[in-house]
């Protein structure tokens, strides 16, 4: 009698699965965030208000002013209990981070925008910053945050909370647009 191991990298199927769709919506998000800009919401009004008052003047180490998007592959893990989303702002006026949800099979789903205070903390629970109707579906990819003002002036980090019935896990936001090392 013969007996075939298989091996895994992961545990099980469901992880696996979870980690190939992330892949696939990531390789999504990079074609989005690099052909996709007229996509993203129009400044706010404060930072309209801003560059009309003179504050849109750069100074020789300032970023320019755009639209900006970060990125997450992965919102939910079966094993996780919750999660909870952490703004940190870096910017020295009040903006507004409009999230957008991504289905595993693609699907787009706007959320309201979210008015952080200058150089302010929050901590949110991810399905509040969800819309009502689609809170309790279990069918997600990753998410992306998008935002008018310098690179990394806005910054975020998901927490799935009870990962396996244990600690918390970080997962960290990236810059689709940035340029990789080839090292």
């Amino acid at each position: 009698m013969k007996t075939k191991l298989h091996f895994s990298p992961f545990p099980t199927k469901q992880v696996s699965k979870t980690f190939f769709h992330s892949i696939l919506m990531t390789a999504v998000i990079l074609l989005l965030a690099l052909g996709g800009a007229q996509l993203l919401p129009p400044p706010s009004s404060s930072a309209k208000q801003n560059i009309q008052n003179g504050g849109g003047k750069s100074c020789p180490s300032c970023g320019t002013r755009s639209n900006q998007i970060i990125y997450l592959p992965l919102i939910a893990l079966p094993e996780a209990q919750g999660s909870e989303m952490v703004f940190n702002s870096r910017a020295t006026q009040e903006m507004d981070v409009t999230p957008t949800f991504y289905k595993l099979d693609g699907t787009a789903i706007l959320g309201k925008p979210v008015r952080i205070q200058s150089t302010e903390i929050r901590y949110v629970d991810l399905k509040k910053l969800i819309p009502g109707p689609y809170r309790n579906d279990r069918d997600w990819g990753g998410m992306s945050l998008a935002y008018t003002g310098v690179t990394r002036e806005m910054w975020a980090q998901l927490r799935l909370l009870g990962v396996n019935g244990g600690s918390s896990v970080d997962e960290f936001f990236t810059v689709p647009q940035e340029v990789r090392s080839d090292l």
